[in-house]
Parts: structure tokens; sequence; C-alpha cells
């Protein structure tokens, strides 16, 4: 399957133990970028949501394991 559109990160690039990067939609709107240890209670808040918990196979029941999981991410 062909991609319609031009990646814009290399391919292999996430995964070689680089600096994971930032990338900022072209309006500004959203700033995507690698989890920081500021929003473990916001990822906790989301898991608390009905919609998030009927399609994540996941459970985040506490702030200490929303912390944990960034943690793992950074690994």
């Amino acid at each position: 399957m062909s991609l319609s559109i031009e990646p814009c990160i290399p391919a292999g690039s996430l995964s070689s133990g680089a600096r994971q990067p930032t990338l900022l939609t072209s309006d500004g709107g959203l700033l995507l970028r690698p989890w920081a240890g500021d929003d473990a209670v916001a990822l906790h808040r989301a898991f608390e949501d009905a919609t998030i918990q009927y399609w994540s196979l996941r459970r985040m029941t506490s702030r200490a394991e929303a912390e944990e999981w960034i943690a793992a991410a950074h690994r």
C-alpha cells in the first residue's frame, strides 16, 4: 500500500534511539511532542473517560500508573 502523503520524518528515525521530534501543525493549533512527566494528571484523567475505556485495552487507575507509563515510553 502506498502513502497518499509524503512522510514528514524519515522511516526508522523514531526507533533509532534519537531524541523524539516535536511537530507543530501548519496552523499552529496542535503540538505533537513526547510525553512529559507533567502530563501524568491529564493522561490519568483521559483514561477515566468512558469512550477511551471502551476502545482501549489499557486501564490507568492512578496518577502513579500514568507516571510509570510515561517513564516507560521514554525507555
